[in-house]
């Protein structure tokens, strides 16, 4: 029998190597049991984030797909499917790559895989726009995004991306496309400039066909360089300011006249505030060319002025003939009282008071001859346009001394009704005296016989009305309608050529004022009623 007892050393050493053992059993478990867990875990996540990356791709309504490059199979998800009509399972849809190939439209085909092979040979980003055949034969927009997956060697060995269908956006950017082009047309078909400017950096942002035409394509830079010449900053006349209110509210189209500093040209510009893409609000400005208007309006008012002048030479000479009556009188009395003292100087009949009366009166009869002669070159003298306030009521009374004359021997009565305060305006005084003359002068042509005209000053919103009524012939209806015509006169042949009125007309425009005549007809008087800003500037052409 063989002796098995062991010593206790040797007891305590397989105690030891057993408590060992134990332990490295215990640990193996331990370890088993934690990557079981750390399994557990892996696997939970794993389905979180598939979870995550499902919903994400479902809010998206994207469709996933994945090319095997080695197999040329392809990957598509049930959505991928669906966006171009068919179901996942459907036998008609192979998973390959010449399946998806084969659907692109003809136009696009050369351009989406010039792309996909640019993306696996260079790097370069693959996300391209292009027209997939549907189930129902129809081709659809897509946008396809995508990765290529590399080996150690760098080769390409799959690829994973997305769709989306995005036909309705591009079939709205279509149709964007197409107003813009219409818009465009329309803007590049007008005789004006038209174009938009940034508020803050004066780029430009558009200009029409005109603008280039006569400017050039100057699109993108600064207006104050391109479309003004010598300028070292935003133009001083710029109209920014007047265009946006304090609270940043546009105001409106703003209307001016420029005479452009490139051309020489003048235009008549309306500028307004417009919301822009992406800038906000900018300046559009329409410029039509009107330098045409502006050289006949210079012609008309050269001849206008000819006109004024030839109607006031015909003024002149009946108040010369006036004058000469009026001057009789006085030179009468120095004549007669020259004579009569010279007469007494002769006889030594010497008296001084009855010189010196004698003389006074002489002195008297003088003076009102020497007022006469001034009043007459004054209104004679060729001047230039000079505008200054002046106060109407003065204006009218000495029209109406001038004519004086005229009315006393035709006995016609002048009632004077005057605004109790006085009556300022911006005028050229010798042109409105002419046209207060003009207005006497047919009242006193309508009452050859005598009769009574009514004057009357008055202030309505901020203008002076200023009314000459007569008693007179009065005239037709039809003659109302032509009264301020060129040459229309209702007097008879040789009396008049018909001018004066239609001067007036023109003067009291130029004034920014109107005129007006109404009668009731036959016989029952005229009245001309003539209306002119109170104060301010007047915008007659000088």
């Amino acid at each position: 029998m063989k002796n098995t007892s062991r010593t206790h050393p040797e007891l305590i050493e397989e105690i030891y190597f057993l408590k060992q053992r134990i332990k490295e059993l215990e640990h193996a478990e331990s370890d088993r049991l934690s990557a079981k867990q750390a399994g557990k875990r892996a696997e939970e996540q794993l389905r979180e984030s598939e979870e995550r990356f499902r919903l994400a791709i479902n809010a998206t309504e994207d469709g996933l797909w994945e090319w095997d490059i080695q197999t040329n199979k392809e990957f598509f998800s049930p959505r991928w499917c669906e966006i171009i009509g068919y179901s996942f399972d459907d036998p008609e849809l192979p998973h390959t790559y010449s399946s998806w190939a084969s659907r692109i439209h003809p136009d696009d085909h050369d351009r989406v895989i010039s792309a996909l092979n640019n993306h696996l040979e260079n790097g370069t980003k693959y996300n391209v726009d292009y027209r997939h055949r549907h189930k129902s034969g129809e081709y659809r927009w897509q946008n396809s995004k995508g990765q290529a997956v590399f080996d150690e060697s760098g080769k390409p060995t799959k690829m994973v991306g997305c769709i989306a269908d995005i036909t309705e956006r591009k079939q709205l950017e279509e149709v964007f496309n197409e107003s813009h082009k219409c818009l465009t047309n329309i803007l590049d078909s007008l005789d004006s400039l038209i174009y938009v400017a940034d508020f803050s950096s004066y780029e430009i942002l558009f200009i029409n066909r005109y603008g280039r035409n006569v400017w050039g394509d100057i699109q993108g830079q600064k207006c104050w360089q391109a479309i003004q010449n010598n300028q070292k900053g935003p133009c001083s006349f710029c109209t920014n300011d007047r265009l946006v209110s304090d609270t940043g509210i546009p105001t409106g189209v703003y209307q001016w006249e420029f005479q452009n500093t490139v051309n020489g040209r003048w235009y008549e510009c309306r500028d307004q505030a417009i919301t822009w893409i992406g800038k906000g609000l900018v300046r559009m400005e329409i410029a039509t060319d009107i330098t045409e208007h502006k050289l006949a309006e210079k012609a008309l008012n050269d001849i206008q002025e000819q006109l004024f002048q030839t109607n006031r030479m015909a003024s002149l000479g009946q108040l010369s003939a006036g004058a000469a009556h009026e001057i009789n009188n006085p030179l009468a009395g120095i004549i007669g009282f020259t004579e009569a003292t010279l007469s007494d100087l002769k006889n030594q009949k010497i008296a001084p008071d009855k010189i010196a009366r004698s003389l006074g009166i002489v002195l008297k009869n003088a003076e009102r001859c020497r007022i006469i002669m001034r009043n007459l070159l004054n209104f004679a003298r060729v001047k230039e346009l000079s505008k200054q306030e002046s106060d109407i009521n003065i204006l009218i009374d000495d029209a109406l001394a001038l004519v004086e004359h005229k009315t006393t021997a035709q006995n016609i009565r002048v009632v004077k009704t005057y605004d109790k305060n006085p009556c300022k305006v911006n005028i050229d005084r010798d042109m409105m005296t002419q046209v207060f003359i003009n207005v006497i002068s047919n009242a006193q042509n309508a009452m050859p016989d005598g009769g009574e005209l009514f004057v009357s000053t008055w202030s309505e919103n901020n203008f002076a009305l200023i009314e000459f009524k007569d008693t007179g012939t009065g005239i037709e209806k039809e003659g109302l309608l032509k009264v301020f015509d060129p040459f229309f006169t209702t007097r008879q042949p040789g009396q008049g050529v018909g001018l004066g009125l239609s001067i007036s007309y023109s003067i009291i425009k130029r004034h920014d004022g109107s005129i007006e005549a109404k009668s009731d007809g036959k016989d029952k008087g005229t009245s001309f009623i003539i209306k002119i800003p109170a104060k301010g500037e007047i915008n007659g052409h000088e």
